[in-house]
This record gives structure tokens, sequence and C-alpha cells, in this order.
């Protein structure tokens, strides 16, 4: 039972407002050995003990854990008592209210109050957002990292806050949550109804989904396959398939136009790799002549993804992007490292004309 001192120090001390500084200064010791402590790097001299029981105001069989059988014990009670209600989220509500009345510091009974609250919709939820938010706080002050439905219960409040106090509750998602910030959303819209909003969040949520789908390499991560040219290319071959099989090819430059050079930069990194020279030179030809179109439409264009799958949303032209992403293009084709496979051409003048029309392409931009 030792091992879980730690959790139960540091949750204790939460629970008093105390700072490891304030309980070091108490129990006449540094504020290292509590963090230590906390941390499960070391244990307090048994000497100690009843100072810190005394300090927190519970027994030792408390400070070690040994009542957690008796809380795991309710909980299973709790879960059989609730799953006779059959949706009855009131009567899910009252059995929720007193097991918190008995066990008022276990947060499984009050994050099962704040998902019945949720569950009774959007409109219900206006009315107990206090109590709300109260509950949460108290789910992430006294759950791990390896309790999960401390992520569920910051999305509940994503979904129920107000508008201007939800940016606090995304915040929680960057350090808390396996959650992406984009489905909270959607889940928040979903929630309320906001079909609009939702449409969009779906469409973000998406796009983002395969980007990182995109960036992969589509072939096998063990050393011996990625590290080869030829995987590598073929992987590009089939991502610029897909792309194509979600756009209209009829349109050059549509939304699609950084993630599709992108591809074929990588692709001719491939080919120029496995020696497939004159492949690789038409990769690299389609790259630049992809940002040679961009740079050619106004400041402002509007870019469709032109897609049955992503039938909302737009890229808007940017000189400032463009200009961004020339210029990664042109240190892919200029500095050597990272980039080996294109060292076998670096020195042939048909690769430097394409390397130097990047760098016309980018001086016109930023001028």
């Amino acid at each position: 039972m030792i091992l879980n001192l730690s959790n139960v120090l540091k949750r204790l001390r939460r629970e008093k407002n105390m700072t490891q500084e304030e309980v070091a200064s108490y129990l006449g010791v540094t504020f290292q050995s509590v963090s230590r402590w906390e941390n499960g790097l070391s244990y307090p001299d048994i000497e100690l003990l009843p100072a810190i029981a005394a300090l927190f105001g519970v027994s030792l069989d408390r400070l070690f854990g040994l009542d957690g059988e008796s809380e795991e014990a309710k909980i299973r009670q709790f879960d059989a008592e609730a799953g006779s209600l059959s949706g009855d989220l009131d009567g899910l509500i009252r059995l929720a209210k007193k097991y918190i009345s008995e066990s008022p510091q276990c947060a499984w009974f009050r994050f099962c109050l704040l998902e019945a609250y949720h569950g009774q919709g959007a409109e219900i939820a206006k009315t107990r957002l206090d109590e709300m938010r109260s509950l949460c706080r108290f789910v992430i002050e006294h759950t791990t990292d390896a309790d999960k439905y401390r992520y569920r219960a910051i999305v509940y409040m994503i979904a129920a806050e107000e508008d201007d106090k939800v940016k606090e509750w995304f915040s929680l998602l960057d350090n808390l949550s396996t959650f992406t910030s984009s489905e909270a959303e959607r889940e928040r819209y979903y929630y309320r109804f906001e079909v609009d909003n939702y449409n969009r969040a779906i469409q973000k949520h998406l796009y983002l989904t395969m980007i990182g789908a995109f960036n992969s390499d589509f072939c096998k991560l063990d050393e011996k396959t990625y590290k080869n040219a030829g995987s590598r290319a073929e992987g590009q071959k089939v991502i610029l398939k897909i792309m194509d099989a979600m756009r209209d090819p009829n349109i050059e430059i549509d939304a699609w136009v950084f993630e599709r050079e992108f591809a074929f930069r990588r692709l001719a990194a491939g080919c120029f790799g496995a020696g497939e020279t004159e492949e690789g030179y038409a990769a690299m030809e389609k790259s630049v002549e992809l940002f040679s179109k961009l740079c050619e439409l106004p400041e402002g264009t509007e870019l469709k993804f032109n897609s049955p799958v992503l039938d909302t949303g737009t890229r808007t032209v940017s000189r400032e992007e463009t200009a961004a992403y020339l210029q990664i293009a042109y240190n892919t084709y200029t500095i050597p490292e990272g980039w080996e496979w294109f060292n076998s051409v670096r020195n042939e003048k048909r690769y430097a004309s394409l390397v130097s029309r990047l760098k016309e392409l980018a001086d016109t931009v930023l001028r």
C-alpha cells in the first residue's frame, strides 16, 4: 500500500489547498523532500507519518490508502444500482447525490452526476452551470491522467459552457486530454444543435484527420522499409492517388495545393534516392509548377476543396502563407541535411534550374 502513498499525499495536499513549501514548513523538511514523496521517488520517515496524518486531518489508514477497498466496493454498488435505472436521469442524479454525501472525496460519483446533468440537454444544463463547473474542477483535481473519465468531464463542460468562458476548458485539453480540440468543438456544436457550426467542425476534423494520414509515408515503420527510397516514393504515389480521388482533376489549383505540392516534393526525393531520375524530375517539376500557378492567383482568392467528402470550407490565397511554403520548399532542395536523397542530382543543371525558378517565385511573392 505504501506504493500508493505518493498519490494520496498529492491529493490530500490539493484538498487542503496547500503548496509543497507549506507542507514542508509544517513538517520541518525541505520542499524537495515533499516533491520526491509525491513523485514516488522516496518516502517520509516513519516518525513523520503521525504528523502528516494530523496535518491533513486523516487517519493513518487513509494516508496509506487502506480505505480504498471500501471505496471500490461503493463504486461497484453504485454502478450496479445506476445500471438498473435504465436511462432514468432524475433517478441517477438522486443516486449520485446520495453517494456523494456518503463519500464526498470520491471523484467518480461527482463525474457521474456531471454526466447525468449533461445528459439532460443543453437547455437544462444552462441552469446548472455553476454546479457543473464545480463538479468538473473537482474531478480534474482529484484524478490522475490514468483516470480517463476526467477527459470526458472537460468535454462535457466544453459542450455546456457559455461562449465567453469556454476557452478555459479548451485550454485544459492541451495538458489533460487525448481528445483533440476539433473533436471537442464538434461535440459542443452537436450538443447545442448548432447545425452550421457542427457541419463546419466535422469538415475541419475530417480535413485534419486526412492531413495526418497524408503526412505519413504509407509505408511500414520498420528501419529497413522506412529508409528505403523506393518504398517512400511508392507511399507518396498512394497519397497522390487518394487526393486525386477526392478532388476534381480538371481543376489544377484548389485547396489541396500545398498538400499536393509536398507529396510531389517527397515523391521526387524518393525517386532520386532510388535512382529513378526521370520520374524524380517529373515530380519535382510538378511541385514547382503548382507553386508557379499559385503565385499567379490574386491575393484573397478562395480555393475550394472541390470534393464530395469535404463539401464545405475553403482556403484563402495568402501571399504570406505562399511565401512561407516557398521558403520551406527552397530549403528542402538546397539544404543537404535531412534530404540526402537529392544529393545524387544537386549538381545537375536541370536541378539547379528548377531550384532557381523557386527562388524567383519566392522573390516575386515577397516584393
